[in-house]
């Protein structure tokens, strides 16, 4: 490839790589013509609601606007295709001859066909062509808009499983949460009761008794003769 554009570049000069583009240019009315009106076609079919249309409303909106577009810009075609065939137009006319321009030359052949076979002559060939194109642009288009309908839905019921899985995740949490709270709730209701109890068991027992002078333990009140030897050592 890089040799070919070394080549096409040494023989006949940088612009010979876009040869062949005002054509081209030319061509884009089909593309023009054929959007626009498919999707009005739709509109009108659909009234507002395309999730409604069926495969042979699509089938419709693409047959019509194939047509249109065809009929619109086959004359083009014819023109462009006769400066293909007519390959003497495409080289060097010969030393010291310039070569004509491809508009120049475009002009010069629909005057030719227009003098030679009249206005006719620019659809020459539009049947074959509308049985070849047409059929095969209402099975694209319309297997094109089925799957692009069938993934939207299915893109939908993912999204929207997607959604309830994290609301069941977040309820989930919130209930876990809710649960451990109770538990530490009640478990700190416990300790706080154990804690009442003790309180309450140690104001009702009574006050102990006071401390011996001395430093012995004292008698037990119900002790016999525990008063006899304080009288014995006062004597």
């Amino acid at each position: 490839m890089p040799d070919g554009f070394r080549k096409i570049v040494a023989e006949e000069g940088f612009a010979s790589l876009y040869k062949g583009l005002t054509p081209t240019l030319l061509g884009l009315v089909h593309v023009g013509v054929q959007f626009p009106l498919y999707e009005r076609t739709k509109s009108w079919l659909s009234r507002g609601r395309e999730e409604e249309l069926t495969a042979g409303h699509l089938m419709l909106a693409a047959s019509i606007s194939k047509l249109t577009a065809s009929v619109a810009a086959y004359p083009h075609e014819v023109v462009r295709t006769k400066l293909q065939v007519d390959a003497t137009s495409l080289r060097v006319l010969g030393d010291g001859v310039a070569r004509p321009s491809e508009l120049h030359r475009a002009k010069q052949v629909l005057s030719q066909i227009l003098r030679e076979e009249g206005p006719r002559g620019l659809y020459r060939g539009l049947t074959s062509n509308l049985l070849r194109t047409v059929p095969a642009c209402m099975l694209t288009f319309t297997s094109y808009e089925l799957a692009k309908r069938y993934f939207g839905v299915v893109a939908s019921q993912f999204k929207e499983r997607e959604r309830m899985r994290g609301v069941e995740e977040a309820a989930s949490a919130a209930r876990s949460k809710a649960v451990g709270g109770a538990a530490v709730g009640g478990a700190a209701g416990v300790d706080a009761g154990g804690v009442a109890l003790d309180l309450d068991r140690a104001a009702l027992s009574p006050p102990p008794p006071p401390a011996s002078p001395i430093g012995l333990p004292p008698p037990h009140p119900s002790a016999p003769g525990a008063a006899a030897p304080a009288s014995g050592r006062g004597r």
